[in-house]
Formats: C-alpha cells, structure tokens, sequence
C-alpha cells in the first residue's frame, strides 16, 4: 500500500475511486480514507464533518443523489452531474405562484378602496 500521510483526505478519496472504478458510499469511502491515513478513532471523530465538507467542494468528485453514492465527476456526462444554482427555486408551479400574485395585488387594491368607501360612510354618519 501506497504511503498518504502526506496527502489530503480528498486526495486520498480520489485515489480510492478512481482505484474502485465504482462509487462508495460515503461510510465505505471514509472508512478506506481513514485506513489508508491510519487514522485512530479520535482523529476519525474529529475529522468526519470537514471530510465531507471538503469532499462536497472537490469539483473532481461527485454525490450521486438518486443512488446515495460517491463518484468521480470524470465517470459521468456532464447532464448527470451538473447541478445549477438556480434549480431548487424553480418549479412548475412558478407560473401559477406569479398568477396568484397578480390576484393578491388585485384584492389587495380592492380591499384599499373598500377601506376608503368605508371610511367615508363613518364620516356621512356623524
């Protein structure tokens, strides 16, 4: 075995996928990471969270969402893998959510004149 010390864990998570040729679950790539840094259970504890952090930043590695693994980004076409900024705000109910809005504006105005119309009835009756 190869000797990691030196190296970072997502470094040596990219030599673990690309030596798999086939994704990891996350546990399964941590655990062969944690083996090949021999890191001890504290080390391991501590490290978990910025391992996944950084490994969801290395733009050569990617989370396979519909299958809950990990994988090199250089394994799949660019359409599985690429994530736009913008896709958790769209849905297909955006044009019925704007229509709505229009409608709320209207009642909005409606009620505005309704309050006036209301206001000036007060006054005609003292």
């Amino acid at each position: 075995m190869e000797n990691y010390k030196n190296e970072s864990m997502t470094d040596v998570a990219y030599a673990v996928l690309k030596e798999a040729n086939k994704p990891l679950s996350f546990k399964d790539l941590f655990n062969e990471v944690s083996k090949r840094l021999e890191l001890t259970e504290e080390e391991k504890d501590r490290k978990i969270s910025l391992f996944y952090t950084n490994l969801s930043l290395d733009g050569r590695i990617v989370f396979m969402s519909d299958s809950k693994v990990w994988d090199l980004r250089s394994n799949h076409k660019y359409s599985e893998v690429h994530n736009d900024a913008f896709d958790p705000y769209i849905s297909d109910d955006d044009d019925n959510n704007a229509s709505n809005l229009d409608n709320d504006e209207e009642n909005d105005e409606g009620n505005e004149e309704s309050d006036e119309d209301s206001e000036d009835s007060e006054i005609d009756n003292d």
